[in-house]
This record gives structure tokens, sequence and C-alpha cells, in this order.
């Protein structure tokens, strides 16, 4: 009896290997929407799979290509960006590469598709890419419509003038749109940081309120977080801000991110302090200041209340004005003015340092500056407005110009030389026609240089004019000895004054020629 016949054994190359068969792989990555593409740089040919082909709309397969013929498969406006990408991705270290087109299927629609490769070397040292490609054209359209519904929302909130924030609390990261930043008085365009960076702005006395009121929103003492506090700009300016926000936890219940809302608050956070003023404070200040003050009505300008010092200035006590408009009065030296003046108060809602001339009681006419505010008082739209009198600084600077014009007279026809000159440097500022006559330089050869440059006297004696001036605060009839411009000597009895030329320390010098006298 023979023995049974021996079973061949299973040489491992002879095991299924399902991935070594090309075709059956080539099925499952079409079934998944994927193509397969290699492109050989020196042979400068493409070649891809048939669910590629379909990727691409096309309905005869196209097994091998040029990139040329690649290129044209794609969208004009992309073509551009894919040349750049592949020079880029042959050009450079990086071995995998990544980047989108869309192409344009012959129904009219457009596709966008994603590939994704890497750079090879092939056994005979060519290069070689090859990758996947996949459509993406649903994804892209979401990506699209979320984008889009950003936008929407920004442009909804910048109609109504609203700023956005949201803060990822465990990496402490926030980030701020434009408008959020720029009311937080940061940077321009959008803020991406932390929370405390972002909130640095905010008045020290509001932080610990704002910590207060976060605390008792995680705690759930409160329901929402709403704080308003001042944002103090770098460049001094004061912002009232509101900020309402939403907290979101994670699966735990640990706090996760708060996304919120600021909006600038200003006006109508000033509007409640001045309507929270108290009438004290009000008479206070309207009763105390040292300038004159009146209340009257807008429609038809009766006054209602000045304060004393309007009886001081002007002339009138409050039994004597109150009830009547200017008009009446005649406190208005011109009546026109004074309608102008009013119709710029209509027209900007303020009146700002106008210069007006005003009738005392008892006839004299005095200048002021005016200011003028819209107030509301018992619920009745009034004018309060503050007068500053002028009349004595007016008079100050009319007697110092009259002054000025007295001294250049003096200046410039005095016989004498006179001189004034930088105290620090020396340089001449100004010279009169006594100092032509005595040093044989004219005043446009002399301003600007020196007395060392012109050699009309040397530097020790004017160092020497320094140390008496230093001693003794002046210099008078003090003897030298000077020259011309043509190298005379002159004796020359010197008087010096230090003086303050816009704010600039200078000397005042005569000079007198004593030579004939010393003969």
């Amino acid at each position: 009896m023979l023995p049974p016949d021996a079973k061949p054994e299973s040489s491992p190359s002879a095991a299924p290997k399902p991935w070594q068969d090309v075709a059956r792989l080539l099925s499952v990555l079409d079934g998944a929407g994927l193509g397969l593409w290699s492109w050989d740089v020196q042979r400068g040919t493409m070649h891809w799979s048939l669910g590629t082909g379909k990727l691409f709309g096309l309905d005869t397969p196209l097994v091998e290509l040029s990139p040329d013929q690649y290129l044209d498969l794609i969208v004009a406006e992309d073509r551009p960006h894919i040349e750049a990408a592949a020079c880029w991705v042959l050009a450079g270290s990086e071995t995998r590469f990544s980047f989108r087109h869309r192409v344009c299927w012959p129904d009219a629609s457009v596709r966008w598709l994603e590939i994704d490769g890497q750079r090879q070397i092939s056994d005979d040292g060519n290069t070689i890419l090859v990758g996947v490609i996949r459509d993406i054209t649903e994804q892209h359209t979401q990506a699209q419509a979320l984008e889009d519904s950003q936008e929407r929302l920004e442009l909804a909130l910048a109609s109504a003038e609203l700023g956005n924030w949201e803060w990822h609390i465990p990496s402490d990261r926030l980030y701020a749109s434009p408008r959020a930043s720029e009311l937080q008085g940061l940077i321009e365009g959008p803020f991406d940081g932390s929370f405390r960076e972002f909130f640095r702005s905010v008045a020290a006395n509001d932080r610990k309120t704002m910590r207060t009121a976060y605390s008792d929103f995680l705690v759930g003492r409160r329901q929402t977080y709403q704080a308003t506090y001042q944002a103090i700009h770098s460049d001094g300016t004061i912002r009232h801000l509101e900020s309402t926000a939403k907290l979101y936890r994670d699966e735990h219940g640990a706090p996760l991110r708060m996304a919120g809302i600021i909006i600038d608050a200003t006006e109508r956070v000033l509007r409640e302090q001045h309507l929270a003023a108290s009438e004290a404070k009000f008479s206070a200040l309207f009763q105390g200041s040292p300038d004159p003050i009146s209340l009257s009505r807008i429609r038809d300008g009766v006054f209602m209340e000045i304060n004393p010092s309007f009886s001081v200035v002007f002339g009138w006590n409050s039994t004597d004005i109150v009830g009547r408009s200017a008009p009446e009065v005649g406190i208005w030296r011109d009546e026109r003015q004074r309608k102008s003046l009013f119709e710029q108060l209509m027209r900007d809602q303020r009146l700002e340092n106008a210069e007006a001339q005003f009738r005392t009681r008892s006839g004299q006419i005095v200048t002021c500056v005016v200011s003028s505010r819209f107030i509301r008082v018992d619920r009745r739209l009034c004018i309060v407005t503050t007068f500053r009198d002028i009349t004595k600084r007016q008079q100050a600077e009319a007697a110092l110009k009259a002054s000025e014009v007295k001294f250049a007279k003096a200046f410039h026809s005095s016989p004498d030389a006179i001189i004034i000159s930088e105290r620090s440097t020396g340089r001449f500022i100004e010279v009169n026609e006594g100092f032509h006559r005595l040093s044989g330089y004219r005043p446009e050869e002399a301003i600007g240089r020196t007395s060392s440059e012109l050699g009309v006297w040397p530097s020790t004696q004017r160092q020497e004019i320094l140390e008496r001036l230093e001693r003794d605060g002046r210099v008078t009839n003090w003897e030298m000895v000077g020259q011309d411009r043509h190298g005379r000597l002159k004796q020359i009895e010197v008087s010096v004054e230090p003086i303050e030329l816009n704010n600039t320390d200078c000397l005042l010098l005569s000079a007198r020629d004593i030579s004939q006298l010393k003969a």
C-alpha cells in the first residue's frame, strides 16, 4: 500500500497579498472617491487612475497626459497658482505637499479638488511626484457658507457699531474683532492674545468690579455676565464700554469658553451721570464759579437764573434780570452779533469761546469770551452760558504792544549802539543804527554773528561782562576797548542788562564811543 501523496507546502510568496493586487486596490480607492496620480518630471508625463479621470469629470478615461493637458483641465484663474505651487515643490526641500484647485465639468458645474502628494526618486534616479486626489466640493461649500455667515455677522455687528470677542479659557487665548479692539484702544485690526492683555486698558477701579462679576457668573450667582467699565486709551481718551457675554462649559462642567459683545456706552453713561448729578452739586458749581454764568430759556431767551459773579461783572442783581430777556435788558452791545452767535449755537449744539462785547448796568463796555451749552432743567431745554471777562487782559496786551512800540522807537533812534544778543552764545539777535555808526557793520551784516566773529571786542572782555553780571546782576558804565570793522581802536562805555526774549535769556547792551573824551 502506497503512502498518501504529500500536500505541497505553501510558500510565503504564495500567501494571499490583497494589497499587491493593483486592480483591487484601485477599485477600493475609486469606491472611496480617491484617485491616484504620478508625474515623471524628467519625462514630462503624468499617469492617473480611472477614478482620477472621474474626479475631473471626464467621460473618456485618460491614463497618460502631459502637464499642459493637466493645466487645461483646471479653471483658468487657478492655473498660475498651481504652476507656482509645482515650481515650489520641485525647488524646495519639503517632500510632502498639498494644494487645491477647481475644475469645470462638462455640465458646467465647478468642483473643488484637493491634491496630496510627495516627491520621490525612482530607481533610475528620476524625480517622481505621486499622490492622491479627492473631491472636497462639499467641504469647501460648507466652509464658504460658514465664512459668508461670519461675514454677515460682522456686517450686522459693524452696522450696530458692536465689537465681538471670544475667549478660550483653558489656553487663555482671546480673539476680538477690529471694532472690539478699537473700542478697547488696542491695535488697529483684530486682536489675538491673552485675556489680561485685551482688558489692560480697563481703569483700575473697574477691574475689581469685573473680577467680582466674573466670579459670581462662574459659581452661578448670576445668570448673565455684564459689566460696564472705563477703557483708557493711550492718547488719554476715556470710553465707557459695556460688555455682555455667555459662558460655555465642557462635558465635565468646567468653564471652556466665553463669547461676548462690546458696545460703546460712553454717551449713555455720561447722560446717566448728568441725570444723576444732584441739584446741590450743580448749585455749588453755579454759585461758586468765579466767572459769570447765566441760565436762560431756549424758546424766548428769558433769564432764569444768574450767579453772584454775573452781578459783580455786569452790575445787575438777580431781581433785576430774572424774568427778562437779553434784548430787554440791553446787555449785548451788538444785537446782530447776539443773533449770529445764537444761530451758531443752534447749528453746532454748542458755543466755544466766542468773543463778544457787553454793556454793564452802568453803561461800561466789557469784553468777554462766551461759551454756551444746552441743558435740561425740569424737562425744559435751556441754555447755560459762561462769560469770562477779558477786558483787563486786552488792556494789558494793548499796553504791552504800546510798550513794545515805544521800545522799538527808542531802540532804533538811540544815538548809542544798542545790541540784543543771546546770553549763552553771544549771537546778535538785533542791532540798531548806532551800532553801525560805532562799528561800521550794518544790521544785516551783524545779526546772527557774534562779537568775536566780527572782532568788535575781544572774547575776554565778553567773559568779563558775564562774570560782572553773575556777581552784580548788571553792568553799568564799564569802560572797555573795542574796534570797528577797519581795525580802529575805540574807547567805549558799556552798560548791560539781562532780559528774556521769547523764553530765551538775552543781554541788552548799550555802548557809547568816549574816545574823544579820553583824548
